[in-house]
């Protein structure tokens, strides 16, 4: 019989963990960097995302900021991730710019896909936001670009690589 318990607390343990998510941010893994999609151990939402993507600027000169808002029209999140990429490149393509989190201090961190420095940006903790500002540095390489954002509204419900309007660098 306590064979059978520490089984049961066993498998508790792996499905709590394996589900609970990432309170401080997406871990730096080639994984969650390459398809953005976090290991909660569900699916992502396939229906429409109820979160609004906003762009300061679609087009900017290379090294030019673009400043990137999250907001969910009352509806909250907790968890972000967030990376810019090249359109119409053929296969996935790396990440792209770089995140800097000058805004929302606290709120959010740069994460290193690629071995690029600060090519992705996550959050920092799991409390409920309701909008979010992040600023993004356009490439140096001109062309277009998007930014893929995932949001996670709760550890079992996120949305993945929901593309933003087109990024124009001139």
């Amino acid at each position: 019989m306590a064979i059978y318990h520490v089984l049961c607390l066993t498998l508790i343990g792996v499905f709590a963990t394996r589900v609970s998510g990432y309170a401080g941010g997406a871990p730096n893994s080639e994984a969650i960097c390459q398809d953005l999609t976090p290991k909660h151990g569900v699916d992502a939402q396939s229906s429409a995302s109820p979160y609004k993507l906003t762009l300061d600027k679609t087009e900017v000169k290379p090294g030019q900021e673009v400043k990137l808002t999250i907001s969910g029209n009352g509806v909250t999140f907790k968890g972000f991730l967030v990376q810019g990429r090249k359109v119409g490149s053929e296969g996935p393509s790396s990440p792209v710019g770089k995140f800097i989190a000058v805004q929302n201090a606290g709120e959010s961190q740069p994460l290193n896909c690629g071995n690029i420095v600060g090519s992705s940006i996550t959050h920092t903790n799991n409390k409920e936001k309701t909008s979010l500002t992040l600023t993004w540095v356009a490439p140096e390489s001109k062309g277009t670009y998007q930014l893929l954002t995932t949001v996670v509204q709760s550890g079992y419900t996120f949305w993945v690589a929901q593309p933003s309007e087109s990024i124009n660098v001139v």
